[in-house]
């Protein structure tokens, strides 16, 4: 069975929207009061959950921009009879330096700051950043056999990754920010390479993420945890070329031959069977099949998938 894999990147900034702390001013009473941070509705791709936690989604080494605009402040007071208020934009400070830019994930602090005469209060929240990789909707993952080992990542998914932009799945891995945890068997040097075809197998493994890296599937659902299902295909080999199938009687042996470009490259895959000679008048026919002695006879196709060609000729009376 042969299945869709597509993994979209994404990066997640979480930010702890309530947080309490108690202040003071010279000599006057502790005033206890606490900063609610929401969303201001500026987002279009933010949501926030039930705890209050804010979530903003945005795509893998695209420059993070937070401001005051994207966000509603609220002071709130101790009496939940008193109603918050809420600051405008030159009533407190907002530091997201820590995020700025491209940042790689991890945690990160963000500050907001009310000031007036009374008392100063800080809420510091933090703010994960979560990048992950994206390996584009590819259709089936098949790679065609070489001769050669094969590696899914190396050979299919890197390419895919470096096409758009983004780190490929051996650096991701080099770097420990995903790890195989699993895979199929046999395989060869690596749990995601494979030499021969195994007809009828479906390879797989299994890549776990780290250091808040996450996969995401085509409704946005996350996972730290995601199946790669490939499989190595038959090497094409072109069909067999000729000249003529047709030859007039002359009382001489006649040869029927193939005028196949391609032959001396794939004579080793291939055998030639039936009647390739012949003097008398009649329907004769040659078999061309995959060389059935080979080790993994199945690395090899014609080119409309099959396994055997028959090609018929004759001779003709004057």
């Amino acid at each position: 069975m042969k299945r869709k894999i597509l993994f979209l990147m994404i990066t997640i900034l979480t930010i702890a929207t309530i947080a309490v702390v108690f202040s003071a001013c010279n000599n006057s009473e502790p005033v206890e009061r606490a900063i609610k941070v929401s969303l201001q509705g500026t987002f279009a791709n933010a949501t926030q959950d039930e705890s209050g936690h804010i979530v903003i989604t945005y795509k893998y080494g695209e420059t993070i921009d937070i401001s005051k605009d994207d966000f509603k402040v609220e002071v709130l007071y101790e009496s939940d009879q008193d109603a918050p208020i809420t600051l405008t934009a030159d009533q407190y400070t907002l530091d997201a330096s820590a995020v700025a830019g491209t940042p790689d994930a991890g945690t990160y602090a963000v500050t907001f700051r009310y000031n007036d005469f009374d008392t100063y209060i800080d809420v510091v929240v933090e703010a994960i950043t979560i990048a992950m990789p994206i390996i584009p909707d590819r259709g089936e993952c098949n790679i065609e056999f070489t001769g050669d080992e094969i590696d899914c990542i190396t050979d299919l998914l890197d390419p895919l990754q470096v096409a758009a932009g983004l780190p490929t799945i051996s650096q991701l891995l080099a770097q420990g920010k995903i790890k195989i945890v699993s895979a199929s068997e046999p395989y060869g040097t690596t749990a995601t390479s494979q030499t021969h075809v195994n007809a009828g197998n479906e390879y797989f493994f299994n890549i776990k993420t780290a250091d808040n890296y996450y996969f995401a599937d085509e409704s946005g659902n996350l996972s730290d945890i995601v199946s790669v299902y490939w499989e190595i295909t038959p090497k094409k080999i072109a069909l067999p070329t000729y000249d003529s199938t047709q030859f007039t009687y002359t009382g001489e042996e006649i040869t029927f031959s193939l005028n196949w470009e391609e032959y001396e490259n794939i004579k080793d895959y291939v055998m030639i069977l039936g009647t390739t000679q012949a003097t008398e008048v009649g329907e004769y026919s040659v078999n061309v099949i995959i060389n059935p002695d080979l080790e993994y006879p199945g690395d090899y196709v014609f080119a409309d998938g099959t396994m055997s060609k028959i090609i018929s000729w004759s001779i003709v009376g004057e």
